[in-house]
């Protein structure tokens, strides 16, 4: 980190950091060395995603491919589709819990259950494994907080870093995500990353430190290992390093050789996707057929998995999703301080171009519009909010700081400064504090604009990767430790049922039994004793109609005054059961 800042230490214009400027350099070194503490710290109280469990086991077949040298293809026979995805994240996650808390070779090795039919006692990650999941991920949170506020200095002042920074640690749904989303984080951590060195590489034109292109390579190679569309980052760099030279040659500058710049093109690029392939065993099998097989099987998953989401009140197939499906999203999520700072870059677009590195900007802004652009015009499958899209939040955070900071320039006018910084203060305390009443279910946050989640919960989805499980299993393991110790209980649950699995098992050990496990002819004369249920698939009108929660509801988890899981006792069962 030191190093990163001795090569911001130069301000927006080439010249040393000024005076006024190094307190706020002190302020973007404190307030990021907390959040480095924080972040991981808050990780703990989060529960466990949707596919932790799949993702999780494929690191592990990832790992047994890289063993192998190659030879072992189980990773081809699991779950389906995982294959078509990079295990970067699952693999790293894995091998520094195996190193710190087991034995490499067992964890590797060890048999890995039927996902369809569910998970056997024996074959549970050990103890302590998800916490060590989730303290990566929130490092993989803050990396992409940090590069968001190095960014943001490159394009304009210290003090617009510190306010990126902020409007970053003071957004919801990003913190949420950033604790158990071990896709999309790590992806837009690497876009970052990656788009803050092309920033650097830019300026270096036409003669780029060896350092800043190793550095390109690795961002492009990481986001790859994640999601093969991290290959895009390798177009951005054909189509910048175009752009460049194009603009050299009608400047007629000196030094400039297209060849030179190609090879340094080509050998960023075949850096970053021969990085990317250590981490995605079917890409490595054969890095041109199968790069375009994945991009067809995509396009085929996605036509065979058609489902509905609630959207604006209505439950809408994902493969018919409004245009304004990603925006929408992104105006209703986001906290007012950051939809504040994107009203002002057009209006302040005259000042912005005087006192910023404008050229930057304007990359950044790229960066934030071509992948929603992209979407709008393409419209592929989408679901679960915004998620897959959280990659642009970054750059978008850093156009609305670059905005605050040059408005904050304006206010000459002591009144008008103070009542400016005031206002900032009011839009930043709102998601503050709502982060602070509904921990740890940061990431459904709605701001005021939506009428905020007691409004939108009727409207659009809230827990739709099941953080909130966590809570309920802990509950219901607790209550009925104390109520009725050593009966066995039945549960089941309309989410993953490694959300709550090993939370149960861990509290009430064989005296929790998964429905799901009971062979189905039992299940019609053995009813389970406890539901714990989402409102995942649950139209406007359900809710209104008194659907939510549902019948024998005995706790419920809320955010606010909206449930967003429910544990529910069945009808035909004893009060112990």
């Amino acid at each position: 980190m030191k190093a990163l800042l001795r090569f911001n230490f130069k301000s927006a214009g080439g010249n040393q950091c000024p005076s006024d400027q190094r307190p706020y350099r002190n302020l973007f070194i404190l307030t990021g060395a907390l959040l480095l503490i924080i972040l991981p710290v808050l990780s703990f109280d989060f529960g466990i995603t949707w596919d932790e469990w799949m993702q999780s086991h494929y690191g592990r077949l990832v790992l047994r491919f890289l063993l192998s040298g190659g030879q072992n293809h189980d990773f081809m026979n699991f779950a389906e589709t995982a294959y078509l995805y990079g295990g970067f994240f699952d693999t790293i996650t894995g091998l520094v819990y195996a190193t710190l808390f087991d034995n490499v070779h067992h964890f590797v090795y060890a048999a890995i259950g039927d996902t369809l039919k569910g998970i056997s006692g024996q074959d549970l990650f050990g103890s302590g494994y998800y916490e060590t999941r989730h303290v990566i991920n929130s490092l993989f949170g803050f990396a992409a907080i940090l590069f968001t506020g190095l960014l943001t200095q490159k394009l304009s002042s210290w003090r617009g870093a510190c306010l990126a920074l902020l409007f970053m640690a003071l957004s919801p749904v990003f913190i949420g995500h950033s604790m158990n989303n071990p896709k999309d984080i790590p992806f837009a951590a690497t876009y970052v990353f990656t788009f803050y060195f092309f920033i650097v590489y830019l300026r270096q034109l036409p003669k780029p430190k060896i350092s800043t292109m190793v550095c390109i390579s690795l961002g492009i190679a990481a986001a790859i290992g994640i999601r093969v569309g991290g290959i895009i980052l390798i177009f951005y760099l054909i189509l910048f390093s175009g752009a460049a030279w194009v603009r050299s040659v009608l400047n007629q500058s000196a030094g400039w050789n297209p060849w030179m710049l190609g090879g340094r093109v080509a050998a960023i690029s075949l850096g970053g996707y021969v990085g990317g392939l250590i981490f995605w065993p079917y890409g490595c099998m054969n890095p041109v057929k199968n790069l375009f097989a994945t991009l067809k099987a995509f396009s085929r998953f996605s036509e065979a998995t058609i489902s509905n989401v609630l959207f604006e009140g209505k439950m809408i197939a994902i493969n018919n999703l409004p245009w304004h499906y990603i925006p929408k999203w992104i105006w209703i999520s986001s906290p007012l301080v950051v939809l504040a700072g994107l009203i002002l870059f057009p209006i302040l677009i005259r000042e912005i171009y005087r006192k910023t590195h404008y050229k930057a900007v304007l990359l950044v802004l790229f960066a934030l519009l071509f992948p929603i652009l992209s979407v709008i015009i393409q419209k592929p499958i989408l679901y679960d909010s915004w998620r897959h899209l959280l990659f642009v939040y970054p750059p978008l955070v850093a156009i609305a700081a670059v905005s605050w900071e040059i408005f904050l320039r304006l206010t000459g006018n002591r009144i008008f400064k103070a009542l400016s910084i005031a206002l900032l203060v009011l839009l930043g305390i709102e998601p503050l504090c709502w982060m602070i009443r509904n921990h740890p279910n940061e990431y459904v946050y709605f701001n005021p604009l939506a009428g905020g989640i007691n409004r939108a919960y009727v409207n659009y989805q809230t827990d739709y990767w099941g953080n909130s499980i966590r809570q309920a299993a802990l509950w219901l393991a607790n209550d009925h430790r104390q109520k009725a110790p050593g009966q066995v209980i039945l549960i089941d649950s309309n989410g993953s049922i490694m959300s709550s699995f090993s939370y149960l098992r861990k509290v009430l050990g064989p005296e929790y039994i998964p429905y799901r496990q009971i062979p189905a002819p039992l299940r019609l004369t053995n009813p389970p004793h406890y539901k714990i249920l989402l409102p995942r698939n649950l139209s406007k009108e359900d809710f209104l109609g008194g659907k939510w929660p549902p019948p024998g509801t005995i706790y419920e988890v809320k955010a606010d005054h909206a449930t967003l899981c429910a544990v529910a006792k069945s009808p035909n069962v004893p009060t112990k059961p």
